[in-house]
């Protein structure tokens, strides 16, 4: 030993050390540590084979296979549009199992939405010095919402997808770059025709915001156009630019599909299906022009409260509803419970409501009656509602107590 070591300094340097780095790395560690293990989770779930895969996903592999990848987009039968189409025919030129292809796609953009969530939550945020804490937060419950790993997992679903698209168009919209945030709603619409859940909310902070242009709208069929480019080019008749939304429209008409909502307390008739869009488009009227006749202040917290408050309105009240149509307020649910710090039973009563209808389809398990859990989505719906509506009513009383 050399004269003048001593062990017990250096150890004190390497501890300093450690905990130096811990302390500055702290979330990050976290984060890489919970995505890990949000991972292995959905390791579990790779070999389960649902029936929507067998019957569609892949068919199509197999078909975009046996017509050169690429070049069978041209003739495909499928009702997702494009850009999905894209990606399955990418696929066919890796040589690895195509479900567990499929799934990695989704599970991908699990932890990218999951990162538009801690990007929001931070944008949420920004004045409370404890913002990185709760966008961590936010990052890993998103990861761990059991429909999130079970849609992409299990199910082989591209929901996810989509989504993704709308919370970084939230985002943008949050940051006021409107021209992005139209682009990545664009995005979503080009995937899934449920991104339209979300579009009321476009419509309401133009009239409500009066800063950006109506040009911004256009964005939207433009960017479908573009990805339909290299589809056309391959082959694939121009008519269907657009005939893949009206098919998706007519594809259903049960008035729901093992959805909890309205129609599970309405038997059988039909005619209530053009009421219910009626109901939907006037209920989204009237929140509207209170909205903008009342000239609500709708600043970050409460463009977020209006997303999940449209998404499980328009979800509950609208027919033909499926399955997975509520995981974007899924999703909302756990930002719209950690921004507000309150009323846990939001997220819960949503993702259960959801798991519920997950349990059903993917492992024949019905832990509610679907009447049950339509009841208990109606209180939902009814809860956030009246949420939005007081804190905005406490809100104005208290701004005119103090003009007097």
């Amino acid at each position: 030993m050399q004269p003048g070591f001593n062990i017990k300094s250096y150890l004190n340097i390497i501890d300093k050390k450690i905990i130096e780095f811990v302390d500055k790395n702290l979330y990050k560690m976290f984060i890489i540590i919970v995505s890990i293990c949000a991972f292995i989770i959905r390791v579990n779930f790779l070999d389960i084979k649902s029936s929507d895969y067998d019957v569609y996903i892949c068919k199509w592999g197999e078909y975009l296979a046996n017509h050169n990848g690429f070049l069978g987009i041209a003739s495909i039968n499928s009702d997702y549009n494009v850009p999905y189409l894209y990606i399955l025919a990418s696929l066919t030129y890796v040589p690895l199992n195509y479900m567990f292809k499929v799934k990695f796609i989704s599970i991908i953009f699990d932890y990218i939405g999951a990162m538009a969530c801690y990007l929001i939550m931070k944008k949420l945020l920004k004045n409370n010095k404890n913002f990185k804490l709760i966008s961590t937060i936010t990052y890993s419950l998103v990861l761990f919402i059991p429909t999130v790993i079970l849609n992409s997992s299990a199910w082989a679903q591209c929901d996810i997808i989509y989504v993704t698209f709308i919370l970084f168009s939230i985002y943008y919209l949050l940051d006021k770059k409107y021209v992005k945030a139209f682009l990545f709603y664009g995005l979503a619409m080009a995937f899934k025709l449920q991104a339209i859940f979300i579009f009321p909310l476009y419509v309401i902070l133009y009239f409500n915001k009066k800063d950006f242009s109506i040009i911004n709208f256009f964005i939207i069929p433009m960017i479908n156009v573009i990805l339909y480019i290299p589809a056309f080019l391959f082959g694939r008749p121009l008519n269907l630019l657009w005939n893949v939304y009206f098919n998706q429209i007519g594809e259903y008409t049960n008035l729901t599909l093992n959805f909890p909502n309205i129609y599970n307390l309405i038997y059988g008739n039909k005619v209530f299906s053009k009421c219910g869009i009626i109901f939907t488009i006037i209920s989204i009227g009237i929140l509207s022009i209170y909205i903008l006749g009342k000239r609500i202040e709708l600043d970050n917290t409460k463009i977020i409260e209006l997303a999940l408050l449209l998404t499980l309105v328009e979800t509950y009240f609208l027919p033909s509803m499926h399955d997975r149509y509520m995981f974007l307020a899924d999703i909302l649910s756990v930002v719209y419970f950690l921004v507000r710090r309150k009323n846990i039973v939001v997220p819960v009563g949503i993702i259960g409501m959801s798991l519920n209808v997950y349990m059903t389809y993917l492992f024949g398990v019905t832990s509610i009656s679907m009447v049950i859990s339509s009841i208990i989505q109606f209180f939902i719906v009814i809860k956030v509602f009246f949420e939005f509506i007081n804190f905005e009513d406490k809100k104005i009383l208290y701004e005119n107590k103090n003009s007097i």
